[in-house]
């Protein structure tokens, strides 16, 4: 496999954030994050070529180090998020993406969600197309599209998104104290092939 291509195919990124807070809690340094953004074959292997009507899945972990913090949400809520585009004569053609919706059933959790957080969703659903939101199959995407297996043909999938992170402390007046961390903007990009 070319290394270049191998090198898209995991991105890692190992990140020490210094966002501004309402407080600085020195019992409580800033987040150490890492990201993992990869696609998976059939068997949950990465890998970035994959064989005309093979499905494969999109990868997306968020993994903080410190207990302390929690993934809160996206900022940006960037639209190319897990969206495919073939890519012909150097030009970028929008295939779509596997869900409509995140998050739909869901009451927003002010303390964060567990760690680590994972996106995992398949390009081919069996809920696609259905109006119906769902979120017990591939949570937080809850209505999906009706994608087909792709064509051969080469891809990229790409996202640029801040991401926020919240550590609560103690209740008071029935809310919680709330600290957030916010990382600058990155991007997330996968190049592959369908042969």
């Amino acid at each position: 496999m070319n290394p270049e291509i191998l090198k898209l195919t995991t991105v890692v990124l190992l990140l020490l954030f210094t966002g501004a807070s309402c407080q600085k809690d020195d019992n409580f340094p800033d987040p150490t994050v890492k990201f993992d953004f990869k696609l998976l074959n059939e068997n949950s292997e990465s890998e970035t070529v994959f064989n005309e009507g093979e499905n494969f899945k999109f990868f997306f972990k968020i993994n903080i180090k410190d207990s302390v913090w929690k993934f809160y949400r996206f900022v940006n809520d960037d639209p190319n998020f897990l969206r495919v585009y073939q890519v012909e004569n150097g030009n970028r053609i929008d295939v779509g993406k596997p869900f409509k919706s995140m998050w739909c059933q869901a009451v927003k959790n002010i303390c964060g969600y567990e760690n680590p957080y994972v996106f995992e969703i398949p390009w081919v659903t069996e809920m696609g197309g259905e109006s119906i939101p769902n979120q017990d199959i591939y949570p937080p995407f809850c209505l999906f599209n009706e994608t087909n297996p792709l064509p051969k043909g080469n891809y990229v999938t790409f996202f640029d998104e801040k991401i926020e992170f919240v550590r609560c402390g103690n209740l008071v007046d029935s809310e919680y104290e709330q600290v957030f961390y916010s990382t600058d903007m990155m991007h997330f990009e996968i190049e592959f092939e369908i042969k």
